[in-house]
Parts: structure tokens; sequence; C-alpha cells
């Protein structure tokens, strides 16, 4: 893992394709990713949900579980 310092205005570029810019900093980070249109971006909590429904698609015995989850694909 790489760890860094940016300030507002800065940004990283990984792979020569995906680029992220550090757009404000306060109580919270704001930052703008860009990205190809077959490259998907979630949060990361989004993407654990995805992982645990895809080990365990039936997590609660009998408990209509329904999440509107952004088709894989989705940009």
């Amino acid at each position: 893992m790489l760890v860094l310092s940016r300030k507002p205005g800065e940004r990283v570029v990984i792979a020569g394709c995906i680029t992220v810019k550090v757009l404000s900093v306060g109580r919270r980070v704001r930052l703008a990713i860009e990205a190809p249109e077959n490259v998907p971006i979630r949060r990361g909590e989004i993407a654990d949900l995805r992982i645990a429904l895809e080990l365990d698609p039936h997590p609660h015995d009998g408990l209509l579980l329904h999440l509107d989850l952004p088709p894989e694909d989705a940009p």
C-alpha cells in the first residue's frame, strides 16, 4: 500500500489511465476520480457488500433483503 499526502488541487495518476484529484480537505476529504468507462469505481462499503453477497447470497434465512445496487457494468 502506498500512502501519500496531497493538498487540494494535487493529483495521483494510477497506471497512466486513472487520476485521483484532491478537491478539498476539511471535515471530509473530497476526491475526484477519472477512469476509463470499463473500470468500475465504487465506495469501499459497496464493494465489500457485493463481495459478501457473492460469498453468501442468502445471508438472512427467510428475510428478504432488498438492495438497490447498480449493475456491475454501470458507469
